[in-house]
């Protein structure tokens, strides 16, 4: 209980017992370690490693342990969102209500859920609230949050406590588990050129498996001084050709669906609404749908990987992908894996230009402009004579304008702009990290 005190002037004095004091103590400790924690991973790159669980090496008991996480998941999220109170919800119970198949309500017992992972599905929620009401704010028309009938990720909040890694065995302990999990993809959290750090990790279902994602932060990366590293590159991307570089080289991405995920659509839509056979048949048309992703995915990552290694400045274009999958030539790009090489290219660091730099039409040797059509994959110039192909005379442009500091885009708190000022800090940068790239013949790779 609280003990009061009188002071000389009547006035009441609230003193805390101790174990509010105790409280109040390691609310400050955990406050003073994440300040630490945030002061430490300041200028760290952020990347997120995959590992897969091996369910052949699971136990019936660890299995269905694994499956009622993502079960008992949706039944306490929906129990959130149909209280009164979400914020003062609480997380230790372990009994919900809901509904069964014939929609009649009955009670969710929680049995497999960790503390953690019960608070994380309270945080989502408040997070995906926050999300909804910042979209609001900016003139987005929403909605409130809908009850889900699957959740396919649980947020394993806290390294050493929700989940560990154990590197000699190859194996991953989650809390709740009485045995450590078998994994795939082990040797991708300890490197032999980078230091990782640890944060939070998601376990994830997918229709192929379970999977892991680990949060890292690099605290140290070694220089791989025998690989030699070229200065800069413009590259131009396209439908007719997917990737196009200033040294002329081609990457062209075209999957197409599969005939297997043809056919497992066409079963799909042929059976019973509800029925389990239907439920059956949609597991194995997402894992079709995974396999063409994965190929995709991999021929994206790949040249990805190509120009980050081989280059020590990538400039490209801000081009308008979403515009060209809503005309003429949805389902190139849909083949294509023009989005995912876009993201990681400005994820690792590329010069990004404005979408309105006349990449195509400027000639770079007489800065005249001509008209093309898109039949025309020659660029040839009426003033001087120049002629390429246009696809590689687009990448060179780039490249040259990235150099200039001409047309370059830049965030700001409020979305883009893209001012002469704003050009010319970019445009600082770039010259700043050519100049030493030019000083030094050893250059570390940006990741």
């Amino acid at each position: 209980m609280e003990t009061t005190k009188k002071s000389s002037k009547d006035t009441l004095i609230t003193v805390p017992t101790e174990k509010e004091l105790a409280k109040l103590i390691k609310n400050e400790h955990i406050s003073n370690s994440k300040k630490e924690t945030k002061k430490r991973r300041e200028g760290k790159q952020c990347i997120v490693r995959e590992l897969k669980i091996n369910t052949s090496k699971l136990s019936k008991a660890d299995f269905r342990h694994l499956e009622m996480l993502f079960v008992e998941a949706k039944w306490l999220r929906n129990a959130i969102l149909s209280s009164e109170q979400i914020t003062e919800f609480d997380t230790k119970i372990k009994v919900v209500n809901g509904f069964n198949k014939d929609r009649e309500e009955e009670l969710k017992p929680i049995n497999f859920l960790s503390s953690q992972m019960k608070q994380s599905v309270l945080d989502q929620v408040m997070q995906d609230i926050s999300s909804l009401g910042a979209a609001k704010k900016k003139g987005r028309k929403v909605g409130k949050l809908k009850f889900v009938s699957e959740v396919n990720s649980i947020n394993l909040k806290q390294f050493g406590s929700t989940y560990k890694i154990f590197s000699d065995d190859d194996r991953i302990h989650i809390q709740g588990f009485k045995k450590k999990l078998k994994v795939f993809g082990m040797e991708q959290l300890f490197p032999q050129d980078a230091v990782y750090e640890f944060a939070n990790a998601k376990l994830i279902k997918r229709a192929s498996g379970y999977y892991i994602h680990i949060t890292c932060y690099v605290m140290e990366r070694l220089v791989d001084t025998n690989r030699t590293i070229l200065d800069s590159v413009g590259v131009d991307l396209g439908i007719k050709t997917t990737l196009t570089t200033s040294d002329g080289d081609k990457f062209d991405i075209k999957i197409k669906e599969s005939d297997a995920l043809k056919n497992a659509q066409k079963c799909h839509s042929k059976k019973k609404k509800g029925s389990n056979n239907r439920y059956k048949q949609l597991k194995r048309l997402r894992r079709e749908h995974e396999r063409v992703e994965f190929r995709r995915k991999d021929a994206a990552v790949k040249i990805v990987s190509f120009l980050t290694k081989q280059y020590a400045v990538v400039y490209m274009q801000d081009e308008n992908i979403k515009g060209w999958h809503k005309g003429l030539f949805g389902r190139s790009v849909q083949h294509s894996a023009l989005g995912t090489i876009k993201h990681r290219l400005i994820c690792a660091g590329s010069v990004v230009l404005s979408r309105n730099a006349p990449t195509t039409k400027e000639c770079f040797v007489c800065e005249s402009h001509e008209q093309l059509t898109l039949l025309a994959r020659v660029f040839k110039c009426s003033e001087c004579g120049y002629e390429e192909d246009r696809d590689i005379k687009a990448a060179k442009t780039i490249q040259l304008f990235g150099k200039a500091g001409k047309y370059l885009k830049v965030k700001s708190t409020f979305g883009t702009k893209e001012t002469g000022e704003s050009q010319k800090l970019v445009g600082e940068e770039v010259s700043r990290v050519e100049e030493s790239l030019s000083q030094t013949s050893e250059t570390c790779v940006p990741c």
